[in-house]
């Protein structure tokens, strides 16, 4: 059994502690975190919440901050545009055999966009610029979720969002990349 504690962001599968992606991809030196700054981490998790509670369909039951309302409107743009039904929101998932584990931000179906058939893809929400590292994440979720298609979606304050969808072909090589990543990690965690 998976079970996520959001204070400290980890994962335990069956009591074990297993790491998460980015706490993967932060302790090998792969996402530069000295740009961060705590606005940017509020408005991440603002505009998640406000995403999550419109898929969820409950948004209407609660006050939504002014400054989170352009974010949810390129969201419900790209939802829109792109015909995007979500099925997992915000759902922990771990791979038992890797030993890692994730929580990705959506997975879901883009309709029609394949000869009429549905295409399922794994959506990165970002209010930031994209950075290279977030291959290797949604490689990593697309793992976890089962999915081959791969979208950064950056949801930006005009109400805008660019949506990148990564090259199907890539995700072995970004995949291998982030296996590389756990492996150096875990090497480390055991030399401890």
């Amino acid at each position: 059994m998976l079970e996520f504690d959001p204070s400290d962001h980890s994962y335990r599968l069956d009591g074990k502690l297993i790491p998460g992606v980015t706490t993967v991809l932060g302790a090998v030196g792969i996402i530069e975190t000295s740009y961060f700054r705590e606005e940017a981490a509020w408005r991440g998790s603002v505009m998640h919440k406000v995403c999550e509670l419109d898929d969820l369909g409950t948004i209407a039951q609660y006050e939504i901050d002014p400054q989170a309302e352009p974010y949810l409107a390129a969201y419900r743009a790209f939802k829109r545009d792109r015909a995007f039904l979500p099925s997992l929101i915000e759902q922990p998932l771990a791979d038992p055999k890797l030993g890692f584990a994730g929580t990705p931000d959506r997975t879901g179906v883009i309709a029609g966009r394949q000869r009429g058939l549905d295409y399922r893809v794994t959506l990165d929400l970002k209010t930031g610029a994209e950075a290279w590292w977030h291959r290797l994440q949604l490689a990593a979720y697309s793992q976890l979720t089962g999915t081959l298609g791969r979208i950064v979606l950056r949801l930006k304050s005009d109400g805008t969002y660019n949506a990148h969808e990564l090259p199907i072909a890539d995700r072995w090589r970004d995949k291998d990349d982030f296996l590389r990543c756990l492996y150096v990690y875990n090497l480390r965690e055991e030399n401890r």
